[in-house]
């Protein structure tokens, strides 16, 4: 029994020196105090892709690559290990869902950096364990080295809604990309690497750093639209003629013959806005069409009713405002889809006396988007 004893204790012992002589064994590689340095920057040309006209929230819009060299010194010839990576020192408003800093021109769009050892991990501002990949070196005894590291550098689109274009000039934001030896415990207390290299970059140089053509001015989302063929907008509407009798009183309006117009061949989410304007009287803010000058009737003249509404005439209006008067909303389309706008035209008695005889109105029709 007490054989056995002093044997189990003496597997301790040789446990305990195994282990001491495994930990010495490490230590053969060891990185040179201070001999870490930043070597070069290069950034590769933006590579863009088309906005759609409803951009998601989250979508890419440009991304490149930024090559980074570190040299260092290292003696003995067995593997150790470098930790590379990025941390945001935050000086805007970090988007902790899409991991951007917003970027100063452009609303609603932002930038985040990542490695190429884990693309998707994009850098943040909390903890520099969490930002940083690791990568094993192996280098000669006793030689310089150098390594090559690849980011990537993203702009995205963070609020849709707030999203006109514009160029990106800088990032409300401070950078650190860093190389570093692995961090290392002396009686359970950390021990500052003995050799790191750090490039701090900084607002406007976070745009062009490493160099590389500068980024092209963003465009604005494309505007969704609809098709609007000349038989859709240019046609002629014959009214059923009708007796004086017909209309009673100033005011009176005839039955309705249909008027459509239609647009086609839309893309989602599409929102014309449609004005008419009196093409004999392109001042008239009514809702009475003036009759033209070889009309021989009197006393009487056409009106457009949208359901129970009359519609007002207004200018050609190119843009979309509520202080243009008589335009107003069609509708909204899905993709491929087609709006239809159904009229009615009607003769309305305008004076006590109606002289009867042939008569003609004529509207031009104005489509925009917002």
């Amino acid at each position: 029994m007490t054989i056995n004893l002093l044997i189990a204790r003496l597997g301790q012992w040789l446990a305990a020196i195994t282990l001491l002589i495994g930990w010495s064994g490490v230590a053969n590689a060891a990185f040179v105090h201070n001999s870490c340095a930043s070597a070069s920057a290069q950034a590769l040309d933006w590579t863009y892709y088309p906005i759609p006209a409803d951009p998601p929230a989250g979508f890419v819009i440009a991304q490149r690559a930024i090559i980074l060299g570190y040299t260092y010194r290292k003696t003995g010839a067995d593997a150790d290990e470098l930790l590379t990576g990025a941390q945001w020192a935050e000086l805007g408003a970090f988007n902790s869902t899409y991991r951007t800093l917003p970027v100063v021109g452009v609303d609603g769009v932002g930038t985040r950096f990542s490695s190429f050892h884990d693309i998707t991990h994009y850098f943040g501002t909390s903890g520099q364990g969490a930002n940083f990949t690791t990568a094993a070196i192996v280098v000669p005894e006793n030689n310089t080295g150098q390594i090559t590291e690849f980011y990537l550098q993203q702009l995205v689109m963070t609020d849709p809604r707030i999203f006109k274009g514009g160029t990106a000039t800088s990032v409300a934001g401070i950078l650190t990309f860093a190389m570093r030896s692995r961090f290392t415990l002396n009686n359970g207390l950390a021990r500052a690497p003995v050799c790191a290299a750090d490039q701090v970059v900084m607002g406007g140089s976070l745009m062009n750093f490493g160099g590389g053509p500068p980024l092209k001015p963003l465009p604005p989302p494309e505007t969704p639209t609809c098709t609007a063929t000349t038989g859709n907008l240019n046609f002629s509407v014959n009214l059923t003629p009708i007796s004086p009798s017909d209309l009673a009183e100033t005011g009176s309006l005839s039955r309705g013959t249909p008027v459509s117009v239609q647009l086609t061949n839309c893309k989602a989410n599409a929102r014309p806005y449609i004005t008419f304007t009196d093409s004999n009287d392109r001042n008239n803010r009514t809702t009475n069409l003036s009759l033209s000058a070889d009309s021989v009737a009197t006393g009487v003249a056409l009106r457009l009713m949208n359901g129970n509404s009359a519609v007002r005439f207004g200018a050609q209006d190119t843009t979309v405002s509520s202080s243009n008067v008589g335009q107003f909303a069609m509708g909204t389309t899905t993709a491929g889809g087609s709006i239809v706008l159904a009229l009615q035209a009607h003769y309305v008695r305008t004076a006590k006396t109606i002289r009867p005889g042939a008569l003609r109105a004529g509207a031009i029709i104005t489509i925009v988007y917002p």
